[in-house]
């Protein structure tokens, strides 16, 4: 057990290490899928955040453990239209860091929810998201550019709630002391 601790705690600081919070784009190299597949995965804010969500799932029961990443992805399609139509959407990155901050805290205090709370909270928090994946798209083909960081964002959810729901408390106490270290630092940096 104190083995699955500690390489789940190794895996989530190399996750965090990579970049600081900022935009990332640069995909438009690739084909637009290309570019949204890499979006969620090649910044540490994005990244962690996704998985936290997915970590924060697996540790809650019942219907909130796919209600908060469902929701997630629903409000971050939304908020990537919002973006996409020009509206305002100077939160982003500030709520992308808080994201990381309070799921970092919520899996560190073990803080349960019912289904209507989590969807809620990672709704707003996949808001943000979307808005800084919109503000990020490559021109050309948004819709394929969505498609690829909904199924990256998707994936890396379900992985969280694997992880989430197999790891000992521990473990996922300590991810969560490390995310939420990971958003204080992004925020002094």
């Amino acid at each position: 057990m104190i083995r699955h601790c500690k390489t789940a705690l190794v895996a989530m600081i190399a996750l965090m290490l990579p970049a600081a919070a900022q935009a990332h784009p640069g995909h438009e190299v690739a084909s637009p899928l290309v570019s949204g597949l890499l979006h969620p995965l090649t910044g540490a804010d994005h990244l962690v955040a996704m998985v936290m969500v997915g970590l924060w799932g697996g540790m809650l029961a019942g219907r909130a453990k796919w209600a908060a990443p469902a929701a997630f992805v629903g409000a971050m399609v939304i908020g990537f239209g919002y973006a996409l139509l020009g509206q305002p959407s100077g939160l982003a990155e500030g709520g992308i860091l808080l994201s990381i901050l309070l799921l970092g805290l919520a899996l560190a205090l073990r803080l349960k929810a019912s289904w209507a709370v989590a969807a809620a909270v990672t709704g707003a928090f996949g808001f943000v998201h979307g808005m800084a994946h919109g503000l990020e798209a490559p021109a050309g083909d948004v819709a394929t550019f969505a498609f690829g960081f909904i199924a990256a964002t998707a994936a890396l959810h379900a992985l969280g709630v694997v992880i989430g729901s197999r790891v000992p408390v521990q473990a996922l106490r300590a991810m969560g002391a490390v995310g939420a270290g990971f958003a204080v630092f992004l925020l002094a940096a």
